[in-house]
């Protein structure tokens, strides 16, 4: 997509591979039983491969399992702050040997994709869809979007108003509960690399 050309520009003369980064809730131990335990597993899959191999399961990595309870406890920046600075050094780039050429390649976040209520978790809005302001592709509010027929330009989260969200510290008027913390990542934007959760939308 325009988004991908965007960031290629940065790296001109290198290799540089997209990946996704698919974050989702499970449970252990007995889920019918009261004593489950619940998990985040986050894996990584690259959207570029031949489009047979895209389901394998000997191609979706594992990122990162982070306890459930730890996100709720901790807050997402201490929970995913190793798995941030990893994602870090990957778009930095690697050097790989291919046929005795050493070759740098980058790999740069494209989204994070999840069910509705993951994604909003992860990224910092407000878990709950009876908020005021739910969205984490616009600004307009719960009442105002249960008679839209039309996309509303001037709402749109963009960088600049996510970032003034942000300092007011005020989730209920805002849907932003705290900065995203994949931010930190060179080439990821909260406000442009969203996706859909085409499932539930």
């Amino acid at each position: 997509g325009e988004l991908y050309k965007t960031k290629l520009l940065k790296y001109q003369y290198n290799l540089v591979i997209p990946y996704v980064l698919y974050m989702d809730d499970f449970q252990i131990n007995n889920p019918l039983g009261t004593h489950t335990f619940s998990i985040c597993g986050c894996y990584i899959s690259f959207p570029s491969m031949p489009q047979h191999l895209l389901s394998k399961l000997d191609y979706i990595l594992t990122a990162a399992f982070i306890p459930s309870k730890d996100l709720k406890e901790r807050g997402n920046e201490v929970s995913f702050h190793n798995l941030v600075e990893e994602l870090k050094i990957l778009e930095k780039g690697v050097e790989i040997c291919v046929q005795k050429s050493v070759q740098k390649v980058h790999f740069i976040l494209g989204v994070i994709i999840g069910d509705n209520l993951a994604v909003n978790s992860i990224l910092g809005y407000v878990q709950s869809f009876n908020s005021k302001r739910f969205c984490r592709v616009c600004r307009r509010k719960k009442s105002q979007m249960q008679f839209d027929a039309i996309q509303h330009l001037d709402s749109l989260r963009n960088q600049e108003n996510y970032n003034s969200n942000v300092l007011e510290n005020n989730f209920q008027e805002t849907g932003i509960k705290n900065k995203c913390i994949f931010e930190s990542l060179p080439n990821f934007n909260v406000t442009e690399n969203f996706c859909f959760d085409i499932m539930h939308d």
